[in-house]
Parts: C-alpha cells; sequence; structure tokens
C-alpha cells in the first residue's frame, strides 16, 4: 500500500540499524545526484536557448 501511495522504499521487521543506514546513505546519494542533473539541465537548457538567439542579440553594438 505505501508504494501505491508515493513511497519509493520500505522496511521490514525486524529493523536492522545497518540496513537503515545503507537505504538512507542511498536515497541521500541518489537525491544529491537528481539535483544536481536537476541544474545541470536548467544549464544547458539557458545555453541553448542563448545560442539559438541571433547574434546581434547576444553582442549588441
Amino acid at each position: 500500500m505505501g508504494l501505491a501511495c508515493g513511497a519509493v522504499d520500505f522496511i521490514t521487521k525486524p529493523i536492522r540499524q545497518m540496513i537503515v543506514r545503507a537505504r538512507v546513505k542511498t536515497h541521500l546519494a541518489l537525491y544529491g545526484q537528481n539535483c544536481t542533473l536537476e541544474r545541470l539541465v536548467r544549464e544547458r537548457a539557458y545555453l541553448n536557448k542563448r545560442l539559438s538567439m541571433p547574434f546581434s542579440r547576444l553582442f549588441p553594438s
């Protein structure tokens, strides 16, 4: 039921500290990578937009 509601992982009982730490570490790493990718996409989109502008708009005389 949790996965159907949007959860991305679950932990079964008995809860083991080592497993919880490993999963938290993994999810934090994935979050960081996702943030980096989103930033790169925004940067590339901005650069693509700039490159599609006429030269005269980029460097007005």
